[in-house]
């Protein structure tokens, strides 16, 4: 009988360090890349322009570490765990576009052709939004799974101790 393992306070520390590195990463790079193309971002316009693609990020990254993984991953019901994220990032990034057409108005009215969008099209962006979240789904999983390993070789050199021990 293997008994329960009581989170590691220097792990849970960290697990947590990790976390606030990632979302530091997250957060700050579109700054990073802004200033180095010579543009000025102030955080107004990034909290009015960028804080849904982060909070969406945010969105998919925790619903994957605190319920998918555990419930579907670790269960062994990988197509049920690949179809729940297809469909979680369909839908948040679709929430992400629609969102963002309604509160920035990102088409404006031609002359007589009803409207028109302005800038690269549509496409491009909700597909640059769908593999970012592939990433934040494949981020989540690789954090989740390092712990999960973690876990598994300590109960493994536990009950190799354990048996060595009876010998």
């Amino acid at each position: 009988m293997m008994k329960q393992q009581l989170p590691n306070p220097r792990r849970r520390g960290i697990e947590t360090l990790i976390h606030i590195i990632v979302w530091g990463i997250v957060i700050g790079f579109p700054f990073l890349m802004m200033t180095r193309s010579g543009f000025n971002i102030s955080l107004a316009d990034y909290l009015r322009h960028g804080s849904s693609s982060t909070l969406s990020f945010f969105l998919v990254f925790y619903i994957n570490y605190c319920l998918l993984i555990p419930r579907y991953l670790f269960e062994g019901r990988i197509r049920q765990y690949l179809l729940l994220n297809i469909l979680l990032i369909a839908c948040v990034t679709a929430g992400v576009h629609f969102w963002q057409e309604y509160a920035f108005h990102t088409y404006a009215k031609a002359d007589g052709e009803g409207q028109r969008h302005i800038g690269p099209p549509k496409w491009i962006f909700i597909m640059r939004d769908f593999f970012s979240m592939i990433l934040t789904v494949g981020l989540s999983a690789a954090i989740r799974l390092s712990g999960r390993w973690v876990q598994v070789e300590a109960a493994r050199r536990e009950a190799e101790k354990s048996r060595t021990e009876a010998e």
